[in-house]
């Protein structure tokens, strides 16, 4: 390819156009054959050195972005092969005591050089650098990865590196500077305002991909705005941490617009039909929804009393937290209530359907009191809001159980070993 796809252009162009239509089969074995053709690179290196060619041509790079975010080539593609071997062998559920002692994870070096990149190296590039299409192309390789697969211990590593790394905020910064703010109250070019509700509905910005090449302004302006909407779906706490700490009034009151006007209708039409779809409703509890309110009201029915749930959605969401409030007590102690609203709040912004499986959280907190299970008396919470696991670590003194990312988080911040009740030996 690298002899000849600049002078053959047809040809590559028709095997390209090939590899994007062949079924996941195919692909597998293509990758096998890899092997055989004793390529330095390997299959996921040079479709890495095809996407992020120093001499792009578009058919080829959608070709290597559309492989390499999907399987079998997408299980290889981001980490190394030091910690891809947790994926096989780690799929079914571990405690959180213990993941949360493994290493870090470590993604491989062809994208994380971009994923990583500093502010510094970034923010000063020319508008339509290498680079920073680069880098754009990278952030939205490994979203579109995250929220195509399953849950894994390695999808979560992913899904935390994104989370607690400065440089998801870097991104955030360079999309607006392809975002024409001063424009957000009068009218924007259609390719960028559209891009953002686009991505958020069909999930996916390869629609902007498609046109991003050859690059031009407009297009990476477009692509851009896509990578934020998608963004906002997937990583709405992050973007929302990001959007506090803007210092700018000017520019937080326009990124809020733009939110507002382009983004927020599809979140909402989306958080609200995933709860339509959850399928919560049994004997003793019923959800209703609001789509012209933007509320869900979910009410739990136990011996002729009942307690409600009701979550509201700010016009401005994802940018602002949703409201929650609890009504009624159904002999629930004030503690457990709101600890149980502090569990719904704190698992609200999470992925795709976060605020059903929220609601979900809450239903399953009251099954569980009524059926006499003991909640972790940490956190007073029978489902975890991240594993989702009950109380499984037990005192060998007092025989409680704690959840095991809630007693790990209790040793760390009390510098103790001990029972958080009984103060034994843990």
């Amino acid at each position: 390819i690298a002899s000849s796809r600049l002078s053959v252009c047809y040809f590559w162009e028709l095997v390209a156009t090939s590899a994007v239509e062949s079924s996941a089969h195919v692909r597998d074995r293509a990758v096998k054959s890899f092997d055989s053709w004793i390529l330095s690179r390997g299959a996921v290196g040079s479709l890495y050195a095809i996407l992020f060619s120093s001499k792009p041509v578009p058919y080829l790079q959608y070709a290597a972005y559309i492989i390499l975010s999907s399987e079998p080539i997408a299980d290889l593609a981001f980490v190394s092969q030091e910690t891809s071997s947790l994926n096989k062998k780690d799929i079914i559920d571990k405690d959180p005591l213990d993941s949360s002692l493994e290493t870090k994870i470590q993604l491989r070096e062809e994208i994380s050089v971009f994923l990583e990149k500093s502010i510094y190296e970034i923010i000063d590039l020319d508008i339509v650098a290498p680079d920073r299409v680069h880098v754009f192309v990278a952030w939205s390789l490994m979203i579109s990865h995250l929220l195509s697969s399953p849950s894994t211990p390695t999808t979560e590593k992913l899904i935390q590196h994104i989370k607690y790394t400065s440089s998801s905020s870097i991104i955030l910064d360079c999309i607006f500077q392809h975002i024409p703010l001063e424009l957000c109250a009068a009218q924007l070019p259609a390719g960028i305002s559209e891009a953002a509700s686009h991505a958020i509905t069909d999930n996916s910005v390869l629609f902007a991909l498609e046109s991003l090449w050859p690059v031009g302004p407009d297009g990476i302006a477009s692509f851009a705005s896509a990578i934020y909407g998608l963004m906002l779906r997937s990583f709405p706490a992050k973007v929302r941490d990001w959007f506090n700490n803007i210092r700018d009034r000017t520019s937080s009151s326009a990124i809020e617009f733009f939110t507002r006007t382009y983004c927020s209708p599809y979140l909402i039409t989306n958080e609200l039909s995933q709860i339509k779809k959850a399928n919560l409703c049994d004997e003793n509890f019923s959800v209703s929804v609001s789509r012209s309110a933007n509320e869900v009201v979910a009410t739990y029915t136990k011996e002729e009393s009942n307690m409600n749930l009701v979550v509201r959605l700010p016009s401005s969401y994802a940018l602002r937290p949703v409201d929650v409030e609890c009504t009624r007590s159904l002999g629930i102690s004030e503690v457990k209530r709101r600890a149980w609203l502090h569990s719904i709040i704190s698992f609200v912004p999470k992925q795709n359907g976060g605020l059903a499986e929220a609601i979900r959280l809450w239903k399953n907190n009251f099954d569980k009191e009524f059926e006499g299970v003991e909640e972790c008396p940490i956190c007073y919470s029978l489902i975890h809001t991240s594993s989702r696991s009950r109380p499984k670590r037990a005192c060998r003194t007092c025989k409680h159980k704690f959840h095991g990312a809630c007693i790990y988080k209790w040793f760390l911040t009390s510098s103790k070993d001990s029972c958080p009740l009984c103060r034994s030996l843990f």
